[in-house]
């Protein structure tokens, strides 16, 4: 007996590309490149601890062509983001909670996945660079969160749930596992070792990209909550990489809040580099 074919319809199809996340990450791949950035899509890397395959749904960097042959350059100095991106197309809001409370041991100051090369004759100190503008504890609008959670409707009576899926923290696991590999390769090649005197901050991020509905909870005086719509927010992600615990700060941003997200990231990684040639210029005027 033949198999009955099963006709799919191209609004079926459609339908399903949009629930699954593949349409949105076209799309944000599309956007990315259409700003100036280069991405690689959907590369693979083995997964540390279980030694499977496991993919990035997107790893960019902005191509900066007034570098070349300009002032930086000519002092072999350079800053720069690159974004470690895992997108997802969530059908539930995604709410940040649980604001991160500072203290002087926390582990949160190395939260960012930091590359510095810096020669020995140099006076600049990293933690004044990128820490300075993503971890600024002064700035109240720059809140970083410890929590996140999602919803779906459970039991009989069908109420909303919140919860912490499963599948969102292995999905951010996988991009700062990636962000963590990128960092130690840095120092395997152990660059001021072998005499190479460029003065560099890379930055490697973990991104998680959303579709829509990013919200903050915020606790207020007298028992009260407030939930506000965002179009980026900060996460202090706890994990275990190697047996050691750490944390990363892993930004959430929404499909509409990209292209102000990558601006801000784009502005600190030129007021960086700002920072870096003025610690040069020093390091080269006659000493006294």
């Amino acid at each position: 007996m033949k198999k009955e074919e099963i006709k799919i319809s191209e609004n079926e199809m459609l339908e399903a590309l949009e629930r699954s996340g593949y349409i949105l990450e076209s799309a944000i791949s599309k956007q990315l490149v259409t700003l100036g950035y280069e991405i690689e899509s959907n590369f693979v890397t083995i997964d540390p601890i279980t030694g499977n395959n496991r993919e990035i749904d997107i790893f960019a960097q902005i191509y900066d062509e007034s570098r070349s042959g300009g002032e930086k350059e000519a002092l072999k100095l350079i800053a720069s983001t690159w974004f470690v991106m895992e997108i997802k197309n969530n059908n539930s809001p995604f709410v940040l909670l649980t604001e991160f409370e500072f203290k002087p041991d926390s582990r949160v100051h190395g939260g960012l996945k930091l590359v510095s090369t810096i020669p020995s004759d140099s006076s600049f100190i990293d933690y004044f660079g990128y820490p300075s503008f993503h971890i600024d504890i002064s700035d109240r609008k720059r809140k970083i969160y410890t929590q996140y959670c999602s919803f779906s409707r459970k039991n009989q009576k069908n109420e909303l749930m919140a919860s912490h899926p499963d599948n969102l923290y292995s999905d951010i696991l996988k991009i700062v596992n990636y962000c963590e590999e990128m960092v130690e390769s840095w120092e395997d090649n152990d660059f001021n070792m072998s005499g190479d005197d460029y003065l560099r901050n890379f930055l490697y991020l973990p991104v998680l990209v959303i579709n829509d509905d990013l919200f903050e909870l915020n606790l207020l005086k007298r028992g009260g909550k407030r939930l506000t719509k965002v179009s980026y927010s900060k996460l202090a992600f706890g994990y275990r990489y190697k047996s050691e615990p750490k944390v990363a700060i892993v930004y959430i941003v929404t499909k509409e809040g990209l292209e102000d997200f990558l601006s801000m990231t784009r502005k600190i990684d030129m007021q960086v580099e700002e920072m870096m040639l003025e610690s040069k210029k020093r390091d080269l005027e006659p000493k006294k």
